[in-house]
């Protein structure tokens, strides 16, 4: 399990950099979409949290898949290559 959470620190920040200076963003955001139905399913409705306590991971989710099916848009490093 530790060397899984070390993992998936080090994907999710290299992967939000990436989305922050808007290089391949749809790549960027599948590990982002991955880690977080696992925190939504794995962790929040497994231990049987209400959706409060689960809502802020389900708008990261939300956030991510529209990154993945959109892209970065006009402003991103990707557009201007």
């Amino acid at each position: 399990p530790l060397f899984f959470a070390y993992l998936g620190s080090w994907s999710l920040l290299i992967a939000y950099i990436l989305i922050v200076i808007g290089y391949k963003v749809r790549l960027a955001a599948v590990p982002v979409v991955i880690y977080f139905l696992v925190a939504v399913f794995g962790f929040h409705v497994a231990s049987g949290h209400g959706i409060s306590q689960t809502m802020s991971a389900i708008v990261l989710l939300v956030m991510a898949i529209f990154l993945l099916l959109n892209g970065a848009g006009k402003l991103s490093v990707d557009e201007g290559l």
